[in-house]
């Protein structure tokens, strides 16, 4: 048996959607009693991004995107799963974790009911606060009116964390307290993102139980379940449009960071530069990461690549100085994203001169989620090769473990 407990899962077949901003991909799998995972069969489809950025037209190129995805995935598995698990990257979600407390003279027993009421305020609250905006890529138009700005849904609201009397308490309903503190994650979307996806996946896939979550909450789900390190970590997404850079803290999302800049400016500038297609980008920059590429084309992408690592790094200083103002940060900082090696974005982390944030004054000590670190959570119907795609095995395990 591999650290999660798979031996509690019924069979089911769930179907993981990954919705980033640069593709969307799509993984079958079946759960056993008593058996890891296996994996069926996987699909991925570019989002075909446009050099001027707004939401309506971006989500419709995602859209297509998962159309797609969802066709290949009925080709090569047309089985009608039990659950489906879309998970949200930037910028289709905005998030906070919030700290509900209660504090009374006498001992009150923790319901249910008790809890519900106060997180259907906290919600409340913060939807008179707040429509859907979420941030922009910096070749895009921040702040931009869209019809999802009043259409602003609830997409997860978890509780990762309560304390009772001060006291850590992992199931605190039906006890009593004098103070009770939960920690609460929740994200909100697009109420028009959230029902197309719906609607393709009943078209697709037929009626299924459809679940939202977005990628950070996902990550922190599956980091506590295997790693857990004790001083608490960063973990960063920057694989697409915007990038999102969490710290997690005594088993809790503090803090959620976001920033319009991530791999697909690098790809926008290599388009320009040459001249070419967003497509035709893409695969020059694979070539110059595989090391394929001319030594003239290298050169050029390598000094694009540089110039946006730079940019990027200041970024991630500013994010650093905000998330940091409590207190020092752990120096554990996991990384995800896809086709991000080479670009300068993990060199950039390693950076010696963010050991000021860190608690022992030294660098980050950065860690990659890739395929082969999961690869023995799973068993494989095709095999490795074809299937290794680590944002959906870490999603999978999400779905199979915690979902």
């Amino acid at each position: 048996m591999s650290l999660f407990d798979f031996g509690k899962k019924k069979e089911e077949i769930i179907v993981v959607f990954d919705i980033g901003s640069a593709s969307v991909g799509g993984m079958i799998i079946k759960t056993k009693p008593e058996s890891d995972p296996e994996i069926i069969a996987s699909a991925r489809n570019p989002v075909n991004f446009l050099f001027d950025v707004n939401f309506p037209a971006f989500w419709r190129s995602a859209r297509n995107a998962v159309k797609k995805t969802a066709d290949r995935l009925c080709k090569l598995s047309p089985v009608k799963p039990d659950k489906v698990l879309c998970v949200f990257s930037s910028p289709w979600f905005i998030s906070q974790t919030r700290i509900i407390s209660v504090r009374k003279g006498e001992p009150f027993e923790i319901s249910g009911d008790f809890f519900n009421k106060l997180l259907d305020d906290e919600i409340k609250e913060l939807k008179k606060k707040r429509r859907f905006r979420p941030p922009a890529p910096a070749s895009g138009r921040p702040g931009e009116a869209s019809a999802s700005d009043s259409d602003f849904e609830l997409m997860e609201s978890e509780r990762m964390k309560t304390c009772l009397n001060g006291y850590p308490s992992e199931n605190p309903f039906g006890k009593k307290a004098k103070t009770f503190k939960a920690y609460v994650h929740m994200s909100f979307g697009s109420g028009e993102v959230i029902r197309e996806m719906e609607k393709i996946i009943s078209e697709k896939l037929g009626e299924s139980r459809v679940f939202f979550r977005t990628l950070p909450f996902v990550t922190f789900g599956v980091l506590e379940k295997i790693i857990k390190p004790e001083a608490g970590y960063l973990f960063a997404d920057i694989g697409g449009e915007v990038s999102d850079v969490s710290l997690v803290r005594k088993g809790a999302i503090e803090e959620v960071v976001s920033f319009p800049l991530g791999r697909n400016a690098v790809v926008r500038e290599v388009a320009s530069r040459f001249k070419t297609t967003i497509k035709e980008a893409d695969s020059l920059i694979e070539r110059f990461r595989s090391r394929r590429a001319g030594a003239s084309d290298s050169k050029e992408v390598s000094l694009i690549a540089e110039r946006f690592a730079g940019k990027w790094r200041e970024f991630l200083r500013k994010a650093l100085v905000e998330i940091s103002s409590d207190a020092p940060l752990p120096r554990d900082f996991f990384i995800v994203g896809n086709g991000i090696d080479g670009l300068g974005f993990i060199e950039s982390v390693k950076d010696p001169s963010f050991s000021v944030f860190t608690v022992l004054g030294k660098p980050f000590n950065v860690r990659r989620i890739l395929p082969e670190g999961l690869k023995h959570y799973f068993r494989f119907e095709r095999s490795f090769e074809k299937d290794k795609d680590g944002l959906l095995m870490l999603e999978s395990l999400f779905a199979a473990e915690i979902l």
